[in-house]
């Protein structure tokens, strides 16, 4: 069985970095920083993120712990390639 916690500051959390990633891809693409190609890809991750973070979190949904690491590794690892066009 897995564990169940209401809504609460890692939902929270996943949600705000989305909303960052997505600042610093759109920063990266007006700068230049980011070449088209590599921002297209980048984006294409961070859409396919958000809706599955969407989807878990449909109508007040609680998510399971499982479910935010996984939202919140995959958001590691794009950060992670976003900051290589620093």
């Amino acid at each position: 069985m897995a564990l169940v916690q209401p809504s609460g500051i890692e939902e929270t959390g996943n949600e705000d970095r989305i909303f960052a990633l997505q600042r610093k891809i759109d920063d990266g693409k007006i700068s230049g920083r980011l070449p088209s190609t590599e921002g297209r890809e980048i984006q294409y991750r961070l859409d396919s993120i958000r809706r599955d973070y969407l989807q878990m979190t449909e109508g007040g949904r609680s998510t399971t712990y499982e479910e935010r690491a996984d939202i919140s590794r995959r958001l590691d690892s794009l950060e992670m390639e976003l900051n290589r066009f620093r």
